[in-house]
C-alpha cells in the first residue's frame, strides 16, 4: 500500500458526494479509466466505509495495525541492555509498544516515570535504526549522552554545540533545537541535512508546538524524511489541543491529514467578532483522548503504574558547569580540606547556576508548582531575582513565624477561599471546592524549611545544593510528600555539577543511583563522617 487511496466508483451522485467530503481528494481522467485518489488516512477511511466502499487488504491491514493491541512478553529481554533488572514492568512494556508501533510514537508518560531510558531501550533493541539524532533543550544534552552510556552497550554518543558545521561521527548524535538552522535564511545546517537519520528522537517536544516558528520547520523538514520519530513529552497538549496536533502529525499524518477539520472537531473552533476562526479552545476531549492513546500515543500517569502514590522518586540531572577553568584551577590546588570542599562547592553552583535555572523553567513548562532547595544566600538571591513575582521564600532571613506563615499559605492557598489544602476539608471557611492559588507557583528555601513546612501543592522538590545529612534530605522531600487523605508521592530531583565535587557528595549520600525510584533509607551521617567518606572517594578516583 501506498500513501494514495485509488478510489473507483459507481457514476452516481450519491457516491460522488461522499468522495467530494474527503479532504484534498483528486479527480484523476485518463483515456480509458476514471477514478479519484486520496491521501491514506483515518478520515477517508471513514467516509469510504459509511458510503460502503470495500477495502483492499494493504488499506485494511494499516489501520488494524494502528489500533492493533499490544501483546506483551512476559520473558522479553533486550540484548545488550544494562542494568535491566532496574527496569519496573510497565518499563519493559515502554519499549515493547515503542516496537509494535515501528518506532513512531508520541511517548507522554508522567514527569519521573522514566522515558529516557525506555526510548534507550528501544534504541538497543533496533540497532539497525543508526544513525540516531536526540534534539533536546541545551540543558538536556549531557543527561541523555550519560544515560545512553548508562543504559546502552557501548553506543559512541556525539553531542553537537555551536552554529558552525561540525562531522557527523556518532551512533547517536544529541543537539539542542536552538541551533537546528544557521544563517539569516534560517536554513537547516548542512551537517545534520546530509545525514539520512533513521531514527529522530524529540525530546521536550512541547516546545516545538508552534507551528509558525522555525524550530518547528526544522524539526519537520528533518523528520519527513526519518522512518523513525519518537516525539516525548509529559504534557502533548499543555495548553490547548491545537497543539497535540502538532505533534501527532509528526508521528503519522494519516491520523489527522487536516488542521481545520481536527480545530472543527476538538479544538472548539469559534469565530470572532470580525469574523476570524479561533482555535484555542477545546471540545470532545474524550474521543480526542480514546482515538490518541488508541493509536500512536503511549501515556501512562503515576497512579496507573505505581501500585500505591505514598512513594518518592529520586532522579538525578547532571549539568555542566561554565566556569571549567576557574574550577580546575582551585581543585588542583592545596590539600583537601574540609574549607576546600566548601569552596569547590561554592564554585560548583556558581558554574551550574544558569543552566540550572534553564531546567527549572522547563519543570514550570509541564508542572504548575515547584519547590526549590538551597542554602547559600547568593544562590537563594539569585533564585528570586530569577521567578520574581511568582517566588516566595523561606530561609535564615525569614525569621518572623507571621511571614513564615504567610509564604506557605500563599503557595498552598486555595484561589476562592484563601485556606491552605491541608486544612480545606476540616475548616468552616472553605469554599466548595478547592483549587490553587497560582500566583505563587515556586517556593524557593534552605535548610530553615526543611522541617514543619508543608508543601504539598508540588509534586516535584529540586535541589540545587546538599547538605551533609541524608537525612536533611528525606525531611525536605517530605514538604512535598502527600499527608494523611491525599498520598500523591513526590519526585525528587538533584541538579548535580558535572564532574565536581557535588558528584562525590552525592555518591555518598547515595542519590547518584539510576533507578529513578528508590526509597530513601534514612540514614544519617555526620559531617566528619561525610569527610572522610569524600577523601576515600577522592583517592580512589586519582
Amino acid at each position: 500500500m501506498g500513501e494514495t487511496i485509488r478510489i473507483r466508483f459507481l457514476k452516481n451522485m450519491e457516491t460522488v458526494a461522499i468522495i467530494k467530503r474527503i479532504t484534498q481528494r483528486q479527480f484523476v481522467k485518463g483515456t480509458s479509466t476514471q477514478y479519484w485518489t486520496a491521501p491514506v488516512s483515518l478520515d477517508a477511511i471513514n467516509k469510504l466505509r459509511e458510503g460502503g466502499f470495500n477495502f483492499d487488504r494493504a488499506l485494511m491491514d494499516w489501520e488494524s495495525n494502528l489500533f492493533a493491541p499490544v501483546t506483551f512478553d512476559p520473558h522479553f529481554k533486550i540484548p545488550g541492555i544494562q542494568h535491566f533488572d532496574y527496569f519496573e514492568q510497565y518499563q519493559i512494556e515502554g519499549p515493547q509498544i515503542i516496537e509494535a508501533k515501528n518506532g513512531r510514537v508520541l511517548l507522554a508518560d508522567d514527569q519521573g516515570l522514566g522515558k529516557t531510558m525506555q526510548v534507550l531501550a528501544w534504541l538497543q533493541l533496533r540497532q539497525d535504526v543508526r544513525p540516531v539524532l536526540i534534539i533536546c533543550p541545551a540543558v538536556l544534552k549531557l543527561n541523555w549522552k550519560l544515560e545512553a552510556e548508562f543504559w546502552m552497550d557501548s553506543p559512541k554518543v556525539q553531542i553537537i554545540s555551536g552554529t558552525k558545521p561540525v562531522k557527523i561521527t556518532g551512533e547517536i548524535v544529541i543537539i539542542n533545537y536552538d541551533i537546528l538552522t544557521h544563517g539569516k535564511e534560517n536554513t537547516i545546517r548542512q551537517d545534520l541535512w546530509d545525514v539520512k537519520w533513521k531514527c529522530i528522537v524529540l525530546d521536550e517536544a512541547h516546545y516545538i508546538c508552534n507551528k509558525e516558528s522555525i524550530r518547528w520547520w526544522a524539526v519537520e523538514q528533518l523528520c519527513d524524511r526519518a522512518p523513525h520519530v519518537i516525539p516525548i513529552t509529559a504534557t502533548p497538549g499543555k495548553n490547548r489541543p491545537k497543539e497535540i496536533f502538532t505533534l501527532a502529525n509528526l508521528v503519522d499524518k494519516r491520523i489527522f491529514p487536516s488542521f481545520f477539520k481536527y480545530a472543527h472537531r476538538y479544538c472548539g473552533a469559534k469565530k470572532d467578532f470580525v469574523g476570524n476562526w479561533n482555535f484555542n479552545g477545546s471540545s470532545n476531549e474524550d474521543e480526542l483522548y480514546n482515538l490518541l492513546t488508541s493509536s500512536i500515543m503511549l501515556r501512562r500517569k503515576k497512579q496507573d503504574v505505581f501500585k500505591t502514590l505514598d512513594r518518592k522518586v529520586r532522579a538525578v540531572v547532571p549539568l555542566e558547569i561554565n566556569n571549567r577553568a576557574e574550577y580546575d584551577k582551585r581543585d588542583a590546588t592545596g590539600e583537601m580540606t574540609f574549607q576546600k570542599i566548601e569552596q569547590l562547592s561554592k564554585l560548583a553552583v556558581k558554574g551550574k547556576i544558569d543552566a540550572a535555572i534553564e531546567w527549572l523553567w522547563n519543570l514550570l513548562d509541564t508542572e504548575d508548582k515547584i519547590v526549590i532547595f538551597a542554602e547559600h544566600k547568593e544562590v537563594i538571591d539569585r533564585l528570586m531575582k530569577e521567578f520574581g513575582d511568582i517566588a516566595v521564600k523561606i530561609d535564615g532571613s525569614v525569621t518572623d513565624p507571621k511571614k513564615r506563615n504567610a509564604a506557605i499559605d500563599a503557595f498552598q492557598r486555595c484561589a476562592n477561599c484563601g485556606v491552605r489544602k491541608e486544612r480545606h476539608e476540616k475548616s468552616k471557611e472553605s469554599c466548595a471546592s478547592f483549587v490553587y492559588d497560582m500566583k505563587k507557583r515556586v517556593f524557593i528555601g534552605s535548610s530553615a524549611a526543611k522541617e514543619g513546612v508543608t508543601l504539598t501543592a508540588s509534586y516535584h522538590v529540586v535541589f540545587l545544593e546538599m547538605w551533609w545529612s541524608g537525612k536533611d534530605h528525606e525531611q525536605a522531600e517530605d514538604r512535598c510528600y502527600g499527608r494523611a487523605g491525599d498520598l500523591h508521592g513526590a519526585t525528587a530531583w538533584y541538579l548535580i555539577a558535572h564532574d565536581t565535587i557535588e558528584e562525590f557528595r552525592a555518591n555518598v549520600l547515595d542519590l547518584k543511583n539510576r533507578t529513578l525510584e528508590r526509597i530513601m533509607d534514612g540514614r544519617e551521617l555526620t559531617k566528619d563522617q561525610m569527610l572522610m567518606a569524600l577523601l576515600r572517594e577522592q583517592r580512589r578516583n586519582q
